[in-house]
Formats: structure tokens, sequence, C-alpha cells
């Protein structure tokens, strides 16, 4: 298993953070407002804390070190897809 995830999306909801960010942009960066709006982070919440990351620092992808996750394996699996 590698060191390091790339989270780029909601996988759920098939939504890239770019176009999420794009779409932050309508509602102030308010988190809460783009995942009601979007339907991202609402399914299985695996992304919600690096869809807000991503958010506040206005950036389309978090690097995640797998290290200083508890489920580190069932993130992996499930970015992975």
């Amino acid at each position: 298993m590698a060191d390091h995830l790339v989270i780029d999306r909601c996988i759920c909801k098939r939504r890239s953070f770019a176009e999420l960010l794009v779409m932050a942009q309508d509602w102030d960066h308010d988190v809460d407002c783009v995942m009601l709006v979007s339907g991202a982070g609402l399914q299985c919440g695996r992304c919600r804390p690096w869809l807000a990351q991503a958010i506040r620092g206005q950036s389309p992808a978090i690097v995640v070190d797998l290290g200083e996750v508890a489920d580190a394996d069932v993130l992996a699996i499930h970015f992975s897809t």
C-alpha cells in the first residue's frame, strides 16, 4: 500500500473538488452549502473532511498521509475506485 493518497473528488457523487471549488465561489466558500447543493459529502461521508479542507484552502486535491489515518485501508480502497 502507498504511504499517501491524493483525494480530489467525491466518489459517491462523482464530483471533482475542482468542480466543487467553482461552485463554492457562488456560496462564499460555505462547505455546508456546497454539500447541500451538490450532494457531495452527503452519501458515505468519507470525503467530507477533505472536501472541507479543499474548499477552505481552495485546493483541487488533498494529499493524505495514510500513516495518520485510522481506516487507511478502507480509505485507499474507496478512493481508488
